[in-house]
């Protein structure tokens, strides 16, 4: 089931659109942006829609750390995480050492535990990460994707989250972004030109948000 159009989205009449897994495909292979950085764009998205979804949302102490656990493993965003690693397998094994493991927690509270192991330096930025990660995993659960979306509106919301992340800022369409007017800037209008050629659904573009 699609999810909603956020604020009204709309295609304009006679252009083609994009559902926003379809742009995670075209947009990340044009732009040459990874996977893994398309999802963190489409993750952070996806926090504005509609959710009955917070950081006041509670889980299973124990089920949020391997969860934690499993995504931060093979998360190659997060330079030299063995001491996180270790620091979450630390706090299983003494929680599965317990009579009672199912405590329940809100992910805020979850997170100022893990704030409080200074020397595995969990930071507000990896807490954000995770979280739009956590978000969007409830998120897809109910709708796999959304209706086509104005391709336009899609560049400019992932180049208004581009310009200020340290890890995408550097990309040479993000700066031109930056830099110039997009919409005189012959970078961004062959950029967004081509994703207009992608006007019909790839069954194989509905890739899982990680």
């Amino acid at each position: 089931m699609p999810g909603p159009i956020f604020n009204k989205i709309e295609v304009k009449p006679g252009e083609s659109g994009l559902t926003l897994m379809e742009f995670r495909e075209h947009a990340g292979h044009a732009m040459g942006v990874t996977d893994k950085h398309m999802d963190r764009f489409v993750n952070r998205y996806v926090i504005d829609f509609p959710r009955p979804f917070s950081m006041e949302t509670k889980g299973d102490l124990q089920g949020l750390y391997e969860e934690h656990l499993a995504w931060l493993q093979p998360n190659k965003d997060i330079e030299d995480n063995s001491a996180q690693v270790l620091a979450l397998k630390e706090k299983l094994g003494q929680i599965r050492e317990k009579s009672q493991p199912n405590e329940e927690v809100a992910l805020k509270e979850y997170w100022e535990r893990l704030e409080s192991l200074d020397e595995a330096g969990f930071s507000k930025e990896d807490q954000y990460d995770w979280y739009l990660w956590k978000a969007a995993q409830h998120w897809r659960s109910i709708y796999k994707d959304t209706e086509k979306l104005d391709i336009d509106h899609l560049v400019s919301e992932f180049m208004s989250v581009a310009k200020d992340d340290s890890r995408l800022k550097d990309n040479i369409y993000v700066k031109e972004w930056k830099n110039g007017n997009p919409e005189e800037n012959e970078t961004i209008i062959r950029l967004v030109e081509g994703l207009k050629q992608h006007n019909k659904t790839d069954p194989g573009t509905t890739g899982g948000v990680s």
